[in-house]
C-alpha cells in the first residue's frame, strides 16, 4: 500500500512523527450515478484538506488519540468508470486492509460505494449493522436503470444476509 506523507494525509500530522497505523483512510471519490449536481469525486480530497483544521488534542481522553490509534492515508488512485468494477476495486482494497488486521475508513464519493466498502466486513463478521444517516432511504431496487445507483446503495447492502440497517 502506498501512503501519502503524514503532512498531506488525514489530519495533516507532522511528518516528523512516526507511528504504526491501525486505521487506513481510503480516498474513493466515485462520481458515477449522482442525480443532483456533481462534485462527489472531490469529497475525499476536501475531507482530508478540512481535517488539517481539526484539534488533535482530546480533553476527555487527555491525549492526542491519533498517536495511540495511528492513521495513514492511501495515495489516491484511478477509479474505473464502470460502477461494478469500481465496487469490486473498493471491496478488494478494503479486503487487503482487513487482512492486515487494520481498519479501512473509506471517504467517498457517492453513496453507491457503500456495498463495495462493506463486502469484506460481511465476509469477516457474522453480523454487521450499518448506521445510515441520510435524507433518503436509498432502498430502491434500481434508479434510472442502474441497480448499483446511489439511490439503491442501502438496498444493495441488504442483499448481504448478515447486514442490518438503522437509518436516520
Amino acid at each position: 500500500m502506498k501512503y501519502l506523507s503524514n503532512k498531506n494525509g488525514f489530519l495533516g500530522i507532522d511528518n516528523n512523527f512516526s507511528f504504526k497505523e491501525k486505521v487506513v483512510i481510503v480516498p474513493f471519490g466515485l462520481e458515477k450515478t449522482v442525480s443532483y449536481g456533481g462534485g462527489t469525486k472531490k469529497g475525499p480530497k476536501e475531507i482530508i484538506k478540512a481535517s488539517h483544521q481539526v484539534e488533535l488534542y482530546d480533553e476527555e481522553l487527555n491525549c492526542e488519540p491519533y498517536k495511540k490509534i495511528g492513521i495513514k492515508t492511501l495515495k489516491p488512485f484511478k477509479i474505473d468508470n464502470s460502477i461494478k468494477k469500481a465496487l469490486k476495486k473498493i471491496s478488494d482494497i478494503n479486503h487487503k486492509i482487513l487482512e492486515k488486521n487494520l481498519f479501512p475508513m473509506t471517504f467517498g464519493g457517492e453513496h453507491s460505494i457503500t456495498p463495495g466498502c462493506i463486502l469484506p466486513f460481511t465476509k469477516k463478521f457474522k453480523k454487521i449493522c450499518l448506521l445510515h444517516f441520510d435524507a433518503h432511504a436509498d432502498l430502491r431496487e434500481s434508479y434510472n436503470g442502474e441497480k448499483y445507483s446511489h439511490a439503491s446503495a442501502i438496498k444493495r447492502c441488504l442483499d448481504y444476509k448478515n447486514v442490518s440497517i438503522i437509518s436516520f
